[in-house]
């Protein structure tokens, strides 16, 4: 039978006592029988706090084994209002003849809130977090660490953990804790830290020694055997290197010529197929890409580093989405320099849009690709000529033809439309002559119906009531092209008989006043050009 305090017992057999107690509690069976007794938990907490250094071990083992899966004495010693002082000081206590203690003191606390969020929240209200992380960065005992690290990896994952709580040593402590094989186990420590922006900013503060360390461990792990089954440790990884490059300041702390672009640029590089290798890939990508967000930096990328031929090189051993989308995106920064567009075609940006958007991995893959492709023969009138001629051999026109009438994503059928209508604005040298439905037919191996497809597809534009004011003008601009054509001519008109529809949201746009007079202007031109009324019937 288990007392209701220790008041009955002399100082000269107090150990004994709370030995005993120790071995009943450390039992199942009889755990319960402390529950409900808040004055023994209350005098066990007051001699943890004041007894001698041998009271205070027997203390912490009664502790320790009451807390053991039991909810109900967890929650009676919350109530106690001297144990948290109490077990604060016990995992304090100075000197190697207290390493007991303190050791015990861990194992405690970690029974206490192991699997229950109310103790994690008690200790963390209590301000256990700094205690902890400091401990961490004392203690070396690799089996100790263990227990502190799992208390951690609980504390910073409940809903009450906040970014005050956490020390500004809090990164560097675990960074420094662990190595590549504990990586796995506590990458979620790791990048719950890391999730608020204080901590990634003094990750890439002074040396970026964490940062490193981090780029290191991750590069190890996607490069093992067990690449393969920490696919989801990888991925959390990735994401925070991610938010880490593109924080305010990344830029300025990271400069081109520093260790860790070329650690990165070489990720791009990696040869091989596995997730491991992927994920580096598209690690390397994303933190890169983040670098090259202005235009001087994405026109250094090309003309100073090349690096633009290492992502179009490495495109083609891409197998996965996030790989291929990432360079997708990167690629598009790229092209949208002037400076830029015609040495990234002559570095075969076309082959690496090819592999881009032929994969039917994810629509965001294939519209990274239509970006790209857009952004190439904007005002590029070298571009859009190479496109066309070369589509007999890559075939990349008529895949994006395909993409536009058959996919059932809007937002693919949006873009091919207006990736089409920079195509054809970039031609505009010959939209006055008969050439332009020859360069156009040209282009699809004499295929008319190409050509046709390609007038409704970027008509449907002007179908799109919500798309309408933002691409009108482009859409507008390369019809008006079309119809100085003769040819071209013919056909619009054959096209617009068969579909009411288009002059119907012709007429719709003159009369809204939403609608920018160029496009009034544009649209009147095509009525002329075409002997179409400008109202209907």
């Amino acid at each position: 039978m288990v007392a209701e305090s220790l008041g009955s017992y002399h100082l000269m057999h107090l150990e004994n006592v709370l030995s005993d107690l120790a071995a009943l509690a450390a039992n199942e069976s009889t755990r319960p029988e402390f529950n409900g007794k808040p004055q023994l938990i209350h005098d066990i907490a007051t001699n943890l706090q004041n007894g001698t250094s041998k009271v205070q071990f027997q203390c912490l083992r009664v502790l320790g084994n009451i807390c053991a899966d039991n909810n109900i004495n967890r929650d009676l010693v919350m109530q106690d209002e001297v144990f948290a002082q109490a077990l604060k000081s016990s995992l304090s206590a100075a000197g190697e003849q207290n390493k007991t203690i303190k050791h015990t003191s861990i194992i405690v606390a970690f029974n206490f809130c192991n699997d229950y969020e109310s103790a994690q929240k008690y200790l963390i209200d209590n301000g256990f977090v700094t205690v902890f992380f400091d401990l961490l960065d004392q203690l070396h005992d690799e089996d100790i660490s263990e227990y502190i690290m799992r208390i951690l990896d609980m504390l910073v994952l409940n809903e009450s953990m906040s970014e005050d709580a956490l020390p500004p040593s809090a990164l560097h402590s675990v960074i420094q804790a662990i190595d590549h094989s504990s990586m796995a186990e506590y990458s979620i420590l790791i990048t719950t830290v890391l999730s608020y922006n204080s901590f990634r900013l003094r990750a890439i503060e002074d040396n970026q020694f964490d940062l490193r360390k981090l780029c290191a461990l991750y590069e190890i792990m996607a490069q093992s055997v067990e690449a393969e089954d920490n696919c989801d440790t990888l991925k959390d990884i990735l994401g925070t290197l991610a938010d880490i490059s593109g924080v305010d300041g990344f830029i300025d702390k990271v400069s081109w010529d520093h260790d860790l672009v070329q650690l990165w640029r070489r990720w791009i590089l990696k040869d091989g197929s596995g997730s491991g290798v992927c994920s580096l890939r598209t690690a390397g990508l994303t933190v890169l890409g983040n670098l090259a967000l202005n235009e001087d930096a994405c026109i250094k990328v090309v003309h100073d580093l090349q690096l633009h031929k290492d992502i179009i090189g490495a495109v083609i051993m891409m197998s996965s989405a996030p790989e291929l989308h990432a360079a997708g995106g990167f690629l598009k920064n790229l092209s949208i320099s002037q400076e830029n567009k015609r040495l990234l075609v002559e570095a075969n940006a076309f082959a690496a849009v090819k592999k881009i958007i032929n994969e039917d991995i994810s629509p965001q893959v294939v519209f990274s690709g239509l970006s790209v492709l857009r952004q190439l023969v904007i005002n590029s009138y070298e571009n859009a000529r190479d496109l066309a001629k070369s589509n007999a051999e890559n075939g990349i026109l008529s895949r994006c033809l395909e993409i536009g009438q058959k996919s059932d994503e809007k937002a693919l059928k949006i873009e091919t439309g207006r990736l089409l209508c920079e195509f054809i604005r970039s031609t505009a040298r010959l939209a006055r002559t008969n050439e332009l439905l020859l360069f156009l037919t040209g282009a699809f191996s004499n295929d008319i119906a190409q050509v046709k497809l390609l007038f409704e597809i970027i008509l449907r534009l002007l179908l799109d009531q919500d798309q309408g004011s933002t691409f009108i003008p482009g859409t507008m601009t390369a019809w008006s092209l079309f119809a100085q054509c003769q040819e071209a001519k013919m056909l619009l008109v054959a096209l617009l008989d068969e579909r009411n529809d288009l002059t119907d949201r012709l007429r719709q746009l003159v009369e809204n006043p939403q609608v920018s007079r160029e496009v009034i202007m544009s649209i009147d031109a095509i009525f002329v050009v075409l002997g179409y009324p400008r109202k209907g019937p």
